[in-house]
């Protein structure tokens, strides 16, 4: 199977690495990012998500999130926001490496996020959930009645609250970044995840996560009115009565 050089150099360092034995193909294009299935040494499947210069994404709103302030260097800021190659590729290595840790700091607080397995670049390697003749469908895509989106509502509601009490917002949640697998769900895309004592808007993140997810639940069938339950949740997060 033919691939391009920079896909070929990443999928040979995994393997350097240990983390996959080889190559199956690609999954799917992405706004943001490349998805590539890899397999294991265990024989599981891997996602290798190679994501997009951030000078050809259609995701333009990275200073919402406030990508790399709370661990930068001053002259690595300056040379972002000045839109410099070192600042787009110190960015973009930002953004993967935000990728991996966030998803390896959901897991450790009880969120289903697939296994974070190892970085190189632009590229991070993930947990595949489910394989190359059954991939898991994103939520949007999948068969949602009414007794499903009940079923589900509790349990996302459980991930967003439990995410804030650790003073955390995922920031882009949505029926796209959400897998429905075997009848689990699975948080996927965490690199633009915020802390709410860094980031200035993360009440308004918060605010637009329960709309569209939960919105999303409600329009199928779910009992819920997004707005008022997030205005509760973060009312109850600003009061600490939150529980983890």
């Amino acid at each position: 199977m033919l691939i391009d050089h920079a896909l070929a150099g990443l999928v040979a360092g995994f393997r350097e690495q240990n983390l996959i034995t080889a190559y199956l193909g690609p999954l799917r294009p992405g706004k943001e990012a490349q998805i590539h299935c890899c397999r294991r040494g265990d024989g599981g499947f891997a996602i290798l998500k190679l994501y997009t210069a951030i000078d050809q994404r259609s995701f333009r709103a990275d200073a919402a999130y406030g990508i790399g302030t709370s661990f930068a260097q001053t002259r690595e800021l300056r040379a972002m926001r000045n839109t410099s190659a070192y600042g787009l590729r110190r960015k973009l290595e930002l953004w993967t490496l935000n990728e991996y840790h966030n998803a390896q700091r959901l897991r450790a607080i009880g969120i289903r996020v697939p296994e974070p397995l190892g970085r190189i670049g632009p590229a991070v390697l993930m947990q595949m959930i489910g394989g190359p003749d059954r991939p898991a469908e994103q939520l949007r895509a999948a068969d949602i009645d009414a007794p499903t989106a009940t079923a589900l509502l509790p349990l996302i509601q459980t991930d967003i609250t439990r995410m804030l009490a650790h003073d955390l917002v995922h920031g882009d949640l949505s029926p796209y970044n959400i897998l429905l697998h075997r009848g689990r769900h699975w948080l996927i895309d965490v690199p633009q995840m915020v802390h709410v004592a860094v980031c200035p808007d993360a009440r308004g993140l918060f605010l637009r996560d329960c709309r569209s997810i939960l919105g999303f639940l409600h329009r199928r069938g779910a009992c819920v009115d997004p707005d008022r339950w997030a205005a509760a949740a973060w009312e109850d997060w600003e009061q600490g009565r939150l529980g983890e």
